[in-house]
């Protein structure tokens, strides 16, 4: 559920810097050319603008009449982007575009351009209303050029590469780590000897680690033995470069502690909700090895049940199929394409082509009769472009022969729908599936 915050006094007080008439429709602000509502709060002496392309610095809050959605000072770091051209008149775009470094501004916008346009919604929130104003405080500390943006990135990333750096040199000091880094910079500690061979490409490795950073915090661990294992197949990407290094040197059998630095490791952006420039210490256990030409031979036993599950399942699905036409007593043919369409009300309006935006309710059903989704229960109607593959091919035949306002049943076989991969647990291969269909709009 999201959470919503009383909106501050500074955007529900508004300050009348300007007497006199006003063109603009909200009370107490002015109208620019530009299309923005606003009044400034405070203006400063410099005179620099931000020109498209450049990046601005600011502080910023909007909310509704009521309720603070956004303050850019819980976040951690300066709200910077680029500054560019509006995505509707009267934006933030707009409106930075009046401003110079050191002004504060309030301006109003209508919540449904911000949500439908910037944001690129399909639709409104269910707490915005439709024509509902949204209120912002914006104050422009800086404009950055690209270049000038650029060098501060890299700036404080080579500052976050030197603390790291530090950080792993005063961790290795303190351990007493004497093993030298190989020529990547992983520091290989072995702790248990093994008494098997090392992992060659392919081989499944079963694995036992216990991941955390150099100030301790945990980030993942199976080292409990009512944990199932790790496998992880040797030469294949997983996790990080210097994990793999690191299992690559080890046996059968044996333990290890590696230490791997953010150029192995995260990288300078971070993984798995971990920062960019953080050095990672593994302690790794390699408790057995399946080689390549067992772990394939394994794999292909699996799949060849599989297949005949499936082939068993492919089986019955024509006769499943004809089974629920005879218990439905569906009189209509097939389409060409195989798939049948049962109309239940005739629409009235537009009819659905190739590049129409529909919104649909819908209950998909398994052949069986059970329910596996419905857009009723998830409150809104579904809306996509057809012709896009946004949905199964069987829907998208089908929809193209319903009107605005029409009702059908769509049975539609596993070769239009999801074939013999299915989808989930809920769509097993070769599944006939059955949709009940509303279209509500055509556009």
């Amino acid at each position: 559920m999201k959470k919503y915050f009383a909106i501050s006094s500074v955007i529900i007080v508004f300050f009348s810097l300007f007497n006199g008439c006003s063109n603009s429709k909200y009370p107490g602000y002015e109208l620019s050319d530009n299309g923005v509502n606003y009044k400034f709060i405070t203006r400063s002496a410099d005179t620099a603008k931000a020109e498209v392309s450049d990046y601005v610095v600011v502080n910023m809050t909007y909310g509704l009449a009521d309720t603070l959605l956004f303050d850019s000072k819980t976040l951690d770091d300066e709200l910077v982007f680029p500054y560019i051209e509006h995505t509707f008149e009267g934006d933030l775009y707009d409106a930075l575009g009046l401003m110079s470094v050191g002004d504060s501004m309030a301006f109003v916008i209508v919540a449904d351009s911000f949500y439908l346009k910037t944001a690129n919604m399909s639709k409104l929130p269910s707490y915005v209303k439709a024509g509902e104003p949204m209120y912002y405080q914006l104050k422009l500390l800086r404009v950055e050029t690209r270049k000038q943006y650029q060098q501060a990135i890299l700036g404080a990333q080579m500052e976050k590469r030197k603390k790291e750096i530090s950080t792993l040199l005063d961790y290795v000091r303190n351990n007493k780590i004497s093993n030298p880094p190989t020529a990547s910079g992983l520091y290989f500690i072995e702790t248990k000897k093994g008494w098997g061979h090392k992992p060659g490409k392919g081989d499944i490795c079963n694995i036992r680690l216990m991941v955390k950073t150099l100030n301790g915090t945990q980030l993942y661990s199976n080292l409990k033995k009512d944990i199932p294992v790790l496998k992880v197949e040797y030469g294949k990407e997983f996790d990080t470069k210097g994990f793999m290094e690191g299992l690559g040197m080890m046996k059968e059998g044996g333990e290890a502690k590696l230490i791997v630095p953010s150029n192995i490791g995260v990288g300078a952006y971070g993984m798995q909700g971990v920062d960019g420039f953080t050095t990672l210490e593994y302690k790794l256990v390699l408790e057995s090895i399946t080689p390549f030409a067992a772990a394939e031979k394994q794999r292909l036993e699996e799949e060849k049940i599989r297949n005949a599950e499936r082939d068993k399942i492919k089986g019955t699905e024509k006769a499943k199929l004809e089974s629920y036409i005879r218990k439905n007593k569906i009189k209509v043919s097939p389409q060409p394409s195989g798939f049948y369409y049962i109309e239940r009300r005739a629409g009235s309006g537009k009819q659905a082509v190739h590049g129409s935006t529909v919104e649909l309710n819908y209950k998909l059903f398994s052949i069986d009769g059970d329910l596996i989704s419905s857009s009723y229960e998830k409150g809104q109607p579904l809306k996509f472009v057809l012709g896009t593959g946004a949905v199964i091919e069987g829907w998208e035949k089908g929809i193209k022969l319903m009107s605005e306002g029409s009702e059908a049943t769509l049975v539609i076989p596993s070769n239009l729908a999801y074939g013999s991969q299915g989808k989930g647990k809920k769509i097993p291969p070769y599944s006939t599936l059955v949709f009940d269909v509303e279209l509500v709009s055509v556009k």
